[in-house]
């Protein structure tokens, strides 16, 4: 059973995260994954995967929503 909702700072920053990851990659926050289609995936696990790469930059410039047209500072991209 869920508890009723807990707001903190915590989860406010988590929640803002999660928005600027959909405004950067132009994904959901879930997606159906197309492997397993009754499952979903999260858009949180595909970042937390990118910072783990040998080269975390260049993996996030990957993903990074095409319309944006590089007109972003890849500096601020990362952080």
């Amino acid at each position: 059973s869920v508890k009723e909702l807990q707001v903190t700072p915590k989860t406010d920053v988590f929640a803002f995260g999660v928005v600027l990851a959909e405004l950067i990659t132009g994904q959901r926050a879930l997606t159906r994954d197309n492997n397993e289609p009754p499952k979903l995936k999260s858009l949180i696990t595909v970042v937390n995967k990118i910072f783990r790469e040998e080269d975390p930059e260049s993996a996030l410039e990957a993903v990074v929503d095409g319309n944006l047209r590089g007109s972003y500072p890849m500096e601020d991209v990362c952080k």
